[in-house]
């Protein structure tokens, strides 16, 4: 069984620790449903926009108008937003932060029709496209699995914009349609945020002769011997007291 080096300039702690912004997010859309009047104070509102209620850019993501429309979208932000917390991808809280409004700014310039909106299904997109460009980082073998996985992801919302159809999500009675761009969004609220926090360490992988930290460079160079092989030199108290343990990386 091999340990996992905890290695900082991958964003990773050696913890895994609580998803206390999903807990949130999933806590404040119950709350929104349950509380009468709030939906309607929170939506995303074309006209409450137009009157300066900026906060509806963020809190219309909160709103849902059925049982399965809450529930699909509360599954999927749970469990992927759970997975990119406890992973601690580099950005990945702040993706709960910056990607509402930009999804919200997308259908206010994208969807002038559009007068009423809710539903958490852009930030659960963003999120699992989020977490597949996260671990393709980190993935030293089978990164095509995540780039397969963002393929289906863009594949889905294509079939969503020729249908008008979402796979999941039903509105019984409700003049209630589907937005497939809300998805889109997403995904490209993702790319950006993802790109924000990880671009440069992208850039410093890229570069020629780069090894990561924590990985040996196989057989590129020969050890040198020591000048008594039979008598080792022993450390000192001082060089012993210098000696750093790397941290290990385990979740139960």
């Amino acid at each position: 069984m091999r340990a996992k080096i905890f290695n900082p300039s991958e964003g990773q702690s050696p913890s895994c620790p609580f998803p206390w912004v999903t807990a949130l997010v999933v806590a404040l859309a119950l709350l929104v449903t349950g509380v009468p009047g709030w939906a309607a104070a929170l939506a995303y509102d074309r006209a409450g926009l137009s009157r300066g209620e900026i906060w509806r850019l963020w809190t219309g993501h909160l709103v849902h108008f059925s049982a399965s429309h809450l529930g699909w979208d509360l599954l999927v932000v749970a469990f992927v937003g759970t997975w990119v917390e406890r992973a601690d991808f580099r950005g990945g809280r702040w993706l709960w932060f910056w990607a509402p409004p930009l999804v919200s700014l997308v259908l206010l310039l994208g969807e002038p029709a559009l007068v009423r909106y809710g539903g958490l299904s852009g930030l659960a997109t963003a999120a699992v496209v989020f977490a597949c460009l996260s671990e393709w980082r980190r993935a030293h073998a089978q990164r095509n699995l995540w780039l397969m996985l963002l393929a289906l992801v863009a594949l889905k919302i294509g079939v969503e914009f020729i249908t008008g159809h979402n796979f999941f999500t039903r509105f019984d009675s409700l003049p209630v349609r589907a937005v497939p761009l809300s998805h889109a969004a997403g995904f490209a609220a993702a790319i950006a945020c993802w790109l924000t926090f990880n671009g440069s360490s992208q850039a410093e992988e890229a570069r020629p002769g780069h090894q990561p930290a924590g990985s040996a460079d196989d057989g590129a160079s020969t050890p040198r011997k020591p000048a008594h092989p039979s008598r080792p030199p022993k450390p000192s108290s001082t060089a012993r007291a210098r000696v750093e343990r790397p941290g290990i990386a385990a979740c139960g």
